[in-house]
């Protein structure tokens, strides 16, 4: 049974217990557990080869878990995959743009990652672009 915890009067908004990952015989995370207060600002750091990428992408619902309990929003991390990617924003390291594709091509593509109706495609791409300033680059390549 998964229980809700609360620190400082906020419900966790992220909560690994016990989280492993192997790939084969090579233990990548070993057993680590923590938690993110809602509304808090969170660092996981570490050296290279420690584990972050791989937690981050597990959480993501990007890699499967071998071992342990994950939840984000109360969400578990296996089972809610759909549930879990509406309420995550992700930021890549490296770019995922497409530099052959125009930039609305680009969004359209991501929109049909998070299932989106294609009705509001269009008026959610030009909404973003409008907010960041580059509506007017929107037929062109990146």
């Amino acid at each position: 049974m998964w229980l809700d915890i609360y620190y400082n009067g906020n419900m966790n908004i992220i909560e690994v217990r016990n989280f492993t990952k192997k790939y084969g015989s090579f233990t990548a995370v070993d057993n680590i557990s923590f938690d993110v207060a809602e509304g808090s600002i969170f660092s996981f750091l570490g050296p290279n080869g420690a584990g972050k990428s791989t937690t981050i992408n597990t959480l993501c619902t990007i890699f499967e878990k071998t071992e342990g309990e994950m939840r984000i929003d109360g969400k578990d991390v296996m089972r809610q995959k759909d549930k879990v990617r509406q309420v995550i924003g992700v930021v890549f390291q490296e770019s995922t743009l497409d530099t052959k594709m125009t930039l609305e091509e680009n969004l359209r593509m991501h929109c049909h990652f998070y299932r989106l109706e294609r009705r509001e495609m269009s008026a959610r791409i030009d909404l973003v672009l409008g907010i960041v300033d580059l509506l007017p680059w929107k037929k062109k390549t990146t």
